[in-house]
């Protein structure tokens, strides 16, 4: 049975609001919202500016692998993918649309969705870097189960990043994605595009600056995404170091990227709040800092949402 995109949509924002539900429910929601009005407005401000701080390097970072187009557009584009994450089901989907917006009709198409698919795996090991480090110091009971799993997706994510820079893998993936082209005639074409992505993400992979570039621009960006949720915990008093944010912040991450809700809502709040339990916590303040990164996100959604109806108009 195929479930259709609204299906999905509905089913999607049926999981956020029973998991916001189910969440609310078992916290004193006087105290949630007193903490989440009490929080000081030139902290709000310093998140928000933050946010288009991360902006601003991810574009770069971007570029780095598209250098033939310009910083605008491709600023654009970001704030755009910042609206679809939000409506569509899934940040994959807000990230195939940066793809396929840039890439229409342009004879590199390939090129472009590779630049979009590297410029995602880089971030992510970045992230996992990140986490890492903080696994790597916590006190906790779970930090050795932590540190193994955490090390094993950068490892996985290291060999999926660098396994094509070898010839010898490329021309081995080149010609199995080939021989299913002949054997499936039907979606030759598909194949075809599938090789070029290959050896798109083979020549990125194998340059110095596209490669360690991203890389390091990626820990930058993860950082700036950490800086926020440090600036907002200690408007609401959490006190918790920063090497444990980069570890929590990973899993949080990682969880909202599960394509179970919509925008990550109810899953990421679940999560800082299971994970903040350990620091003993309490549920409304790990919940009033997921809901006010989800506010400054959907805020952020708004404005590149704005921004595409603006360049929808401007080409009629």
């Amino acid at each position: 049975m195929v479930i259709g995109a609204r299906t999905k949509w509905l089913l999607k924002g049926a999981v956020a609001i029973a998991l916001l539900g189910w969440l609310l429910a078992r916290v004193d929601l006087q105290s949630l919202r007193r903490l989440i009005s009490g929080q000081p407005l030139a902290g709000l401000l310093a998140a928000f500016l933050l946010q288009w701080a991360v902006i601003v390097v991810a574009t770069a970072k971007w570029q780095l692998l598209l250098p033939g187009q310009g910083f605008v557009r491709l600023f654009r584009l970001n704030m755009a993918a910042q609206f679809y994450a939000l409506v569509f089901p899934g940040q994959v989907a807000a990230e195939a649309v940066k793809a396929y917006q840039l890439g229409r009709g342009r004879i590199d198409a390939q090129t472009i969705a590779t630049s979009v698919l590297f410029d995602k795996v880089t971030s992510l090991i970045a992230l996992l870097a990140l986490g890492l480090a903080g696994a790597l110091t916590t006190e906790l009971s779970i930090g050795r189960t932590l540190k193994s799993a955490l090390l094993a997706l950068f490892l996985v994510g290291i060999a999926a990043l660098l396994a094509l820079r070898f010839q010898s893998i490329e021309a081995i993936a080149v010609r199995t994605v080939a021989d299913a082209g002949k054997r499936f005639s039907k979606a030759q074409r598909l194949f075809g595009q599938l090789a070029l992505v290959i050896r798109a993400w083979a020549d990125y992979s194998s340059r110095p600056l596209p490669l360690w570039g991203s890389l390091v621009v990626g820990i930058v960006q993860q950082m700036l995404h950490i800086a926020i949720v440090v600036v907002l915990a200690g408007d609401l008093n959490l006190e918790i170091g920063l090497l444990e944010w980069c570890w929590i912040f990973t899993l949080v991450s990682i969880a909202a990227f599960l394509p179970i809700s919509l925008a990550g809502a109810g899953v990421r709040e679940g999560t800082f709040v299971g994970l903040l339990a350990l620091f003993g916590i309490p549920g409304e303040q790990a919940l009033a800092l997921s809901l006010t990164l989800f506010a400054l996100q959907v805020l952020l959604g708004l404005i590149g949402g704005a921004m595409e109806l603006g360049r929808f108009a401007a080409a009629r």
